[in-house]
């Protein structure tokens, strides 16, 4: 059985630094610039998913393909094999803050916000549960990314560290 958390880190690796489409950079407006490189072609993630009650630890894998849709937004589609998620990653201008919110087949939706666009906070919910959520994103080059995600609640944390490839066009 798949941890519901596993597809939201994967997703928001996919989310904060990945792109479907082909928009060339250009096409971002200047606050999020810094994901030019990411748009176009597809990537091949790999999560590595802790173990919890329900499932020993496991890596995930997911194909994440993304586009620059209206208002230079970053809209990031990932697929698994039993898991689906919609998410967008964006800039504010009047409060110079990026913002990152979507949800998943699992119920799962997310809320986050960053001054950097590398180092995001905020929650995630997956029904009544709500969870304190924290990212941080890299970039190894122009076809590697990658993220580290701690989720907590009162007693409970879980990491995930996602690693994304860029597969092909």
């Amino acid at each position: 059985m798949r941890c519901p958390l596993s597809g939201v880190a994967a997703a928001a690796v996919a989310l904060a630094m990945l792109t479907h489409g082909r928009a060339p950079a250009q096409s971002l407006p200047a606050g999020m610039a810094q994901y030019g490189h990411l748009v176009g072609g597809t990537w091949s993630c790999v999560t590595r998913v802790p173990a919890t009650p329900a499932s020993p630890a496991h890596q995930d894998r997911s194909t994440a393909v993304f586009e620059v849709v209206a208002g230079g937004v970053v809209h990031d589609h990932i697929v698994a094999a039993d898991y689906s998620g919609d998410f967008y990653i964006g800039y504010d201008d009047r409060s110079g803050k990026y913002w990152m919110t979507g949800a998943d087949s699992l119920g799962t939706n997310l809320s986050l916000t960053s001054s950097d666009g590398l180092h995001y906070t905020g929650t995630s919910s997956m029904g009544g549960l709500v969870m304190n959520d924290q990212a941080t994103y890299g970039r190894d080059g122009p076809n590697r990314t990658e993220a580290h995600e701690v989720f907590t609640r009162p007693g409970v944390q879980a990491t995930f560290d996602t690693v994304c490839t860029r597969a092909g066009p």
